[in-house]
């Protein structure tokens, strides 16, 4: 309820759209593939791989606690 009453609609779906990324990615699909799968620019994909691996391990941590 919070993130939907300080963000825009254009901003939750591109939040969805990176968490979408990086669940692939963790699953072992090529940035080719999530490209695809997605409809979205390889360069997006990059940026999320990006901070994936070298960001500060928030995604890591939160995909634990979900138990992806």
């Amino acid at each position: 309820m919070f993130l939907n009453d300080i963000l825009t609609p254009g901003e939750i779906e591109i939040l969805v759209e990176r968490w979408n990324l990086v669940k692939l990615l963790r699953q072992g699909k090529t940035q080719r593939e999530v490209s695809a799968i997605l409809g979205i620019a390889i360069a997006t994909v990059s940026r999320g791989a990006r901070q994936l691996k070298y960001g500060s391990r928030g995604f890591a941590l939160i995909m634990k606690r979900m138990g992806l």
